[in-house]
């Protein structure tokens, strides 16, 4: 891809986002006077990786669409490669006490040169041809007793995650955050793991080792730019990645 249809992309990115930060900022100012809102944005980031895995080498646009009222939140996440044909389209709906949510996501990914083989009503291997979801329960304890401090828990529980002998793997993830801040910047330091074999590693091991930094850019009181590095050690695997983001 050309210098130019890169620079064309990115412009036509962030003409989109200010058009769009613009409209959920009045929607959402509307909404909140019902106890409900809905909120868009986006983000564009130089590669995806997802707790301690690299899932695709390429920039990603990643637009995100979410309904709340009350204790529930219900939604949609994608992830579009700008150069590859990967894409993924997640739903979630969330339920929420005080700073305790439980979440679950459908994780529907694809490769977009052979849709054919990603049918989203197929949620188990038919013909040979493995689904395309993957389905995660989730609970994150935010603020823990007001500190800086969140745990996370996430189970596969159903989709695509199996071994070879199409046994269920109940692939896991637990993690601890911790937020602060730091001369006008936010910090976000990460640990995680997996308990058992699955889809983060091939043993019971530790596979996130992270720091997240962003700071917002006040380019226009309706269209803050959020920029983004994070820096992810992967101790297990022995990756080391480095990502920088942009959104709204």
């Amino acid at each position: 891809m050309s210098h130019f249809r890169y620079r064309t992309i990115f412009i036509l990115i962030l003409t989109i986002a200010a058009n769009l930060s613009i409209y959920a900022s009045d929607t959402t100012s509307v909404a909140n006077s019902s106890r409900s809102s809905l909120s868009l944005k986006a983000d564009v980031v130089s590669r995806y990786v997802w707790r301690g895995k690299m899932l695709d080498t390429h920039p990603q646009f990643q637009p995100q669409l979410e309904f709340s009222t009350g204790n529930f939140t219900a939604g949609v996440w994608g992830s579009q490669s700008l150069t590859s044909t990967y894409g993924e389209v997640d739903l979630f709906v969330s339920y929420s006490i005080k700073n305790v949510s439980l979440t679950v996501f459908d994780y529907f990914y694809m490769d977009e040169e052979q849709l054919e083989l990603s049918k989203f009503f197929d949620y188990h291997m038919r013909d040979s041809i493995p689904s395309c979801h993957t389905l995660d329960a989730t609970m994150e304890w935010k603020e823990i007793y007001g500190t800086g401090f969140s745990l996370i828990a996430s189970v596969f529980f159903y989709g695509d995650d199996h071994d070879e002998d199409l046994k269920r793997r109940y692939s896991n993830y637990i993690g601890m955050d911790y937020s602060t801040s730091f001369d006008n910047l936010d910090l976000t330091f990460s640990l995680g793991g997996s308990l058992s074999k699955g889809f983060y590693s091939d043993a019971a091991a530790i596979t996130n080792i992270s720091l997240k930094t962003s700071r917002t850019i006040p380019v226009h009181e309706t269209f803050p730019l959020n920029l983004s590095g994070t820096i992810t050690f992967n101790p297990k695997a022995q990756n080391l990645f480095f990502t920088l983001g942009f959104g709204i």
